[in-house]
């Protein structure tokens, strides 16, 4: 498969659903925004449940990144958190804030990819549980179960997370509440 020709289409459709829906989305409408016959675009997915999975792929793959990259700027583990979550919450408001039929969408992405979201789900407590495993061996915050303290934060930190969240609420409250929270996580893992 052509990443290019792939990655085409899943922009045409990105862009086709935000603005129609998924349910008033064809195959024939996402081939002639690629300026594709339908068949060809059967070459490159079999489906739109495909084509809705690479979206969702694509989207969760480019936020790690984004948060990643933040925080790799960072030293201490306060700033690597605050970071990674800050980051990672700008882009998906960005992102979300503009879908006209997001629930639609929601909807649809947890009835037909759970397995998509869990796994990115796991990518982002193990994400966590590395960083605090280096904050407690640097000893910047007292000996905690890095695992069930990522998946405590990642819980408690949903709200940041969740599409109707992020296209309900104004991206200054939700980063200033979020700033709150991890703050008080860290002030309770301090030494």
């Amino acid at each position: 498969m052509s990443f290019d020709t792939a990655q085409t289409i899943l922009d045409a459709a990105e862009s086709r659903i935000a603005d129609y829906g998924y349910n008033k989305t064809t195959m024939a409408d996402i081939a002639r925004d690629c300026h594709m016959s339908v068949g060809n675009l059967y070459r490159f997915f079999p489906n739109k449940s495909a084509i809705a999975a690479g979206m969702l792929s694509r989207n969760l793959e480019t936020k790690l990144k984004v948060g990643l990259q933040a925080a790799s700027r960072e030293t201490m583990l306060f700033g690597r958190l605050q970071a990674f979550m800050i980051h990672r919450l700008r882009f998906a408001h960005q992102y979300f804030s503009s879908c006209r039929h997001l629930h639609e969408c929601v909807s649809m992405i947890a009835a037909e990819h759970k397995n998509i979201l869990e796994e990115a789900e796991r990518t982002i407590i193990e994400t966590l549980a590395g960083m605090l495993k280096d904050g407690i061996e640097k000893k910047q915050i007292r000996p905690v179960d890095p695992r069930r303290t990522a998946y405590l934060i990642h819980q408690a930190c949903m709200r940041y997370n969740y599409p109707i969240s992020l296209k309900n609420n104004d991206l200054e409250t939700l980063e200033a509440d979020l700033r709150d929270t991890l703050k008080l996580f860290f002030e309770g893992l301090s030494c």
